[in-house]
């Protein structure tokens, strides 16, 4: 009977543990669903309302993207001397994916956003008067990793530069990973 026991946990055991993040469409993954790197600082990031779903709308790219879209807050705190107090600033980075021809490879662009191409776009926003930032992309690349047209879950990786929106030095090294569920209009 002790045996039986053991090997009725070990079953038990051996079948709910699981380490796939893949949850089926419209589930949510058990990693965020995007990760990236800001100027040397990684964030776990989600869309600004939670989950993993891409934005059939498009959002600020148009009708014809899939808006992928990652959010946190980072609080930036001033030094004790300067007696700065703790700012919030909102990171939104936005990849637009467009809706057709979606296919596993590496899809490079410059600071202009072309019909039918992919782009990244990094903002950072606070809620102190003046200490925003109105960043311009300057180019990058967006490599999709696998596209799986069943479970509509798109993966992939991203890095581009942009500037601080004052000079057109490039200002922020972005990079990171994606996870999403691509939803249809």
């Amino acid at each position: 009977m002790k045996k039986f026991t053991a090997l009725l946990f070990a079953a038990v055991f051996a079948v709910s543990c699981s380490s796939d993040d893949d949850s089926p469409a419209g589930g949510n993954p058990t990693t965020s669903p995007m990760v990236a790197t800001v100027d040397g600082q990684t964030f776990s990031m989600q869309p600004e309302v939670g989950g993993n779903l891409s934005d059939p709308s498009g959002g600020m790219f148009g009708s014809d993207f899939h808006l992928l879209e990652g959010y946190k807050v980072v609080n930036v705190v001033g030094t004790i001397t300067s007696r700065e107090p703790i700012v919030a600033h909102d990171y939104y980075i936005r990849l637009a994916i467009p809706k057709i021809g979606i296919a596993a490879g590496t899809y490079n662009f410059t600071g202009n956003q072309l019909p039918d191409g992919y782009f990244a776009d990094l903002e950072i926003t606070s809620e102190s008067a003046g200490e925003g930032e109105d960043e311009e992309t300057a180019g990058g690349t967006i490599i999709v990793e696998s596209w799986d047209v069943t479970t509509n879950r798109l993966k992939g990786t991203f890095e581009f530069t942009t500037n601080d929106g004052v000079s057109s030095d490039q200002t922020h090294f972005v990079s990171g990973s994606f996870n999403y569920i691509l939803l249809a209009e």
